[in-house]
């Protein structure tokens, strides 16, 4: 019987040349910064890539997790979550009383889309529960993703403002405070865009509120505060997968996939929480499997029939946790 080892090196130029990697946003999870944050204003000057276009958007990191830290993960002055992958997520404010259209808006130049071809759009979204301020916290629709071209916006010379518009967005209220929530989409080009912006681009008489912490307020007098992770445009929905984050270190979660490679039978087992769904994608992005699991801790595959090659495993277990592995078929 042979034994087959893959070059860590060999495997990511695979991946490479197979298209792995073409996100177009940079700095998606914002991992990448200039120095830790000290507070929780510090997104436009310290995320690498990323500006604010309205306001003071919020940067958390676990860089910043001391005892009196304010932008810290999970912990910090907003709330308490973690990541949906990496260290780091975005903050941002999609409605407060006091202040007429009061937004806060992150933007980042990407590669410029072709015209007439169809991007695929994620982004991940969770409601914070306001931490300290917690009595007035509410939630809001309309969050969203917008494309620009050659913008100039910027929050001390140029605010965006408004226009009751977006390319992606999610209509209901986000109210949970516990999970990340996925927002995905198509978006066709009709012009060379090499902009996005996120947040509410909803003026307040277009957008609709939900007192979460005081439901008795009948006087809106809240704020909406959201946490943003993990962005990702590609025509191939398969280079955004490795964003398909995991909050398995939150449960000491752990996935087992085996024997990778296979030559047909495939084993999934989980540690500690039920395997709902699984899906299987190929390299291009063409779904290839699925199946809801009845609540199972080990599932079996048989994959015999399929073509050799490299495909994307993506399995959904209770609680919303998400876990995405690649299998070599032989």
């Amino acid at each position: 019987m042979k034994y087959f080892s893959f070059c860590p090196f060999i495997l990511a130029l695979l991946f490479s040349t197979l298209g792995f990697g073409q996100n177009l946003v940079p700095n998606p999870s914002f991992e990448e910064y200039l120095e830790c944050p000290q507070g929780t204003a510090d997104f436009q000057t310290q995320v690498v890539d990323w500006y604010s276009w309205q306001e003071t958007p919020d940067y958390f990191n676990a860089c910043n997790n001391t005892e009196l830290g304010t932008a810290g993960v999970p912990t910090n002055a907003w709330g308490y979550q973690y990541p949906v992958s990496g260290s780091a997520y975005a903050g941002l404010i999609t409605y407060v009383h006091y202040l007429e259209n009061g937004r806060e808006y992150i933007a980042c130049p990407i590669d410029q889309l072709t015209i007439g071809i169809s991007y695929y759009v994620m982004f991940y979204v969770s409601n914070c529960d306001n931490g300290s301020t917690i009595e007035w916290s509410c939630a809001t629709n309309h969050l969203g993703l917008k494309f620009f071209k050659d913008s100039s916006y910027s929050f001390n010379s140029n605010p965006y403002t408004p226009e009751n518009t977006a390319d992606i967005e999610f209509n209901e209220m986000f109210t949970d405070t516990t999970n990340w929530h996925l927002v995905e989409g198509w978006f066709t080009a009709d012009q060379a865009y090499n902009w996005i912006a996120l947040g509410n681009f909803y003026d307040d008489d277009h957008t609709d509120t939900l007192q979460l912490s005081n439901p008795n307020n009948q006087l809106n007098e809240c704020a909406a505060v959201y946490y943003i992770d993990n962005v990702c445009i590609s025509a191939n929905p398969a280079d955004c997968h490795y964003l398909l984050g995991s909050r398995a270190h939150e449960f000491e979660v752990s996935i087992d996939v085996y024997p990778n490679p296979t030559n047909g039978e495939l084993s999934i087992s989980s540690n500690t929480l039920q395997i709902v769904n699984i899906t299987v994608y190929s390299v291009l992005g063409k779904l290839i499997y699925q199946k809801h699991e009845h609540e199972n801790k080990i599932v079996q595959l048989t994959i015999g029939q399929w073509a050799s090659g490299i495909y994307i495993i993506e399995i959904e277990l209770d609680d919303g946790i998400f876990y995405q592995t690649k299998i070599l078929k032989k």
